[in-house]
């Protein structure tokens, strides 16, 4: 089953994040995860709701991603260094 959604590339994140919400809408399996998050902009830690590995598709490239499940987040998923060490480069055009 394919579901869309929107992703927010953040490079001052270090793990990559879904959203509660958008992990319950596509039904996807978690599992547990005991490790706090440490927010910079916060200073504040946060315990995620588990984990999930999901196969996403970014820029027309498969990818294996683990996402921690986090409350709160702007976005269906953040993708941070965790999702950056799996590409060599990456250009974004935004049509300006």
């Amino acid at each position: 089953m394919e579901f869309i959604g929107t992703a927010f590339i953040d490079a001052g994140a270090t793990y990559n994040h879904i959203s509660v919400e958008y992990c319950h809408h596509a039904k996807l399996k978690t599992y547990e995860n005991n490790q706090c998050i440490d927010l910079g902009i916060t200073g504040s830690k946060v315990k995620p709701h588990g984990s999930c590995c999901v196969a996403a598709e970014v820029f027309n490239h498969q990818h294996d991603v683990t996402l921690s499940v986090l409350d709160g987040l702007l976005c269906d998923v953040i993708l941070g260094q965790e999702f950056m060490e799996l590409r060599k480069s990456m250009n974004i055009h935004f049509g300006g």
